[in-house]
């Protein structure tokens, strides 16, 4: 061994020694469990830096998860408000083609076709009951099943406008 490699070599086996003997790490560990984590906004990024996942504030104040494909396009989402909660589920173009909706009104399931108009709906109107509603390519009532205000069902079938209607319904 030539006289400057000992200058290299002994020091630092004695630091390493020392470690040993002190029972420090000399490795971190690469997972570490924090019991409560405070951020405003997560956001879970791709390889290519693409944000995949956003975790963070609802424009109502509350929390809200956001998905998003391998081109940034929005596919799902999930919000609280004021009033209840939401679930959206989007297409491939970032439209709107399903969702759950919850307010102090009521709750609905809906869903629409690829340019984001509904085409039907059911719904729960607190204090009323349950409804049904099928609506054309425009947007319009074609077909809305419920029930009267004393409980009998009742369908009613619209015009192509949906201000018009024919009901059938079982008259006691």
């Amino acid at each position: 061994m030539k006289k400057f490699e000992r200058f290299i070599i002994y020091p630092l086996l004695l630091v390493a020694l020392f470690y040993i003997i002190s029972g420090q790490q000399i490795m971190l560990s690469a997972e570490t469990i924090l019991d409560k984590l405070v951020v405003r906004d997560i956001s879970v990024v791709n390889g290519s830096g693409q944000e995949i996942v956003g975790i963070g504030q609802s424009p109502d104040g509350g929390g809200s998860i956001w998905t998003y494909n391998k081109k940034g396009v929005i596919e799902t989402g999930m919000a609280s408000t004021d009033e209840g909660g939401n679930i959206w589920i989007y297409n491939k173009k970032g439209i709107v083609e399903a969702g759950i909706t919850s307010t102090a009104a009521g709750s609905s399931i809906w869903t629409c076709n690829k340019d984001g108009v509904i085409g039907a709906t059911m719904m729960t109107i607190n204090g009323v009951g349950g409804i049904v509603e099928i609506l054309n390519k425009k947007g319009e009532k074609s077909v809305e099943i419920g029930h009267r205000v004393t409980g009998e069902g009742l369908i009613s079938v619209y015009n192509e406008y949906g201000d018009k209607c024919t009901s059938y319904g079982y008259n006691p």
